[in-house]
């Protein structure tokens, strides 16, 4: 996430919380047991190494888990699938991005020599 608060609002997720009688395993309604959660989030590639995505989806488990409320005795189950999109590949407002441009305008700070050659 960029420190830049005014940068954050080209950083996206979409986040999906499935329904009782939706989530079953052997004709068991699951969300009696669990309180699933489905976030799916697309990264232009090269924004996200190993470490950085180790370290999204631990903090996206830890913002379900600041959601629960505090009286829901359900185990938390959540699933996020990271979703690289090809450079050049993602549209937005009639333009094709590159990453150099993503970089600027998202304020990726470990991307910025590449927004400084744009």
């Amino acid at each position: 996430m960029p420190d830049d608060p005014h940068k954050r609002f080209a950083i996206w997720v979409v986040i999906e919380e499935a329904q009782a009688g939706l989530w079953t395993c052997g004709g068991v309604d699951m969300s009696s047991q669990v309180l699933p959660w489905l976030a799916t989030v697309h990264v232009p590639a090269g924004v996200l190494d190993a470490p950085a995505r180790a370290l999204y989806v631990r903090l996206m488990h830890d913002a379900f888990q600041q959601a629960q409320p505090a009286d829901d005795q359900r185990r938390l189950a959540t699933s996020v699938k990271l979703h690289d999109v090809p450079d050049g590949t993602w549209g937005g407002n009639g333009d094709v991005w590159q990453l150099p441009r993503f970089a600027k305008v998202a304020g990726y700070g470990h991307l910025q020599h590449l927004a400084d050659a744009a």
